[in-house]
């Protein structure tokens, strides 16, 4: 018999107890394994208290990793502080350098961002920060570099920052699986390529 336990909590924190369930079990196995009921059985609530706020797991990992990107955002604003940084690549290597830190720190975020062994795969499309948090380090390079897109470009900066992070994705997943963890080298692998990428890609004004 379920016990609700979130009964005092408001929507909200009713809402986190039951993501925080989801992480807690992301950590011990793959979201192939994870259901509803395990969810709820973890949050200690009822089913159709997990079924109000997400009525399937997809809506739970896209919820999820809105958490996730918020945290690397923050870690993001927090660590690279100050301006006048005019190299793309210097930028963009501090951003994969704090984007493998939080991978290899969290279990549950590397399963849910890169795909896990045995990875859903309408799930593991839904729950990649794509275009959220392209927009972050879009974001974040314009504001530490003198970057910005030529009007005649045929991509946004947005839309090409988007591909760099699935490249980096790609490239972290293999390096995640073969070796248990993303190296630096493999944050410095990235950023390098992104640099030649962005040099050909982005028209950056010359000061």
């Amino acid at each position: 018999m379920d016990t609700d336990k979130s009964s005092r909590l408001s929507g909200k924190e009713r809402a986190a107890l039951i993501l925080d369930a989801f992480e807690s079990l992301l950590e011990e196995q793959d979201l192939i394994s994870i259901t509803i009921a395990k969810v709820a059985e973890r949050a200690g609530v009822k089913r159709t208290l997990v079924y109000h706020f997400f009525p399937n797991l997809e809506a739970m990992a896209t919820a999820l990793t809105e958490r996730y990107c918020a945290e690397l955002k923050k870690r993001y604003t927090d660590r690279l502080t100050g301006g006048g940084i005019d190299d793309i690549g210097t930028t963009f290597g501090g951003i994969t350098r704090i984007h493998a830190e939080f991978l290899n720190e969290n279990v549950a975020a590397a399963k849910l961002l890169l795909g896990g062994e045995e990875p859903v795969a309408t799930l593991r499309m839904h729950a990649r920060p794509g275009g959220r948090l392209a927009r972050i380090w879009s974001d974040i390079i314009n504001a530490h570099t003198d970057a910005a897109h030529s009007p005649e470009s045929e991509k946004s900066f947005p839309d090409v920052v988007e591909a760099l992070l699935e490249m980096t994705t790609a490239l972290f997943s293999f390096r995640k699986r073969r070796d248990g963890r993303i190296s630096e080298q493999a944050s410095d692998e990235a950023a390098q390529i992104a640099s030649e990428y962005l040099k050909r890609t982005v028209e950056v004004p010359k000061s």
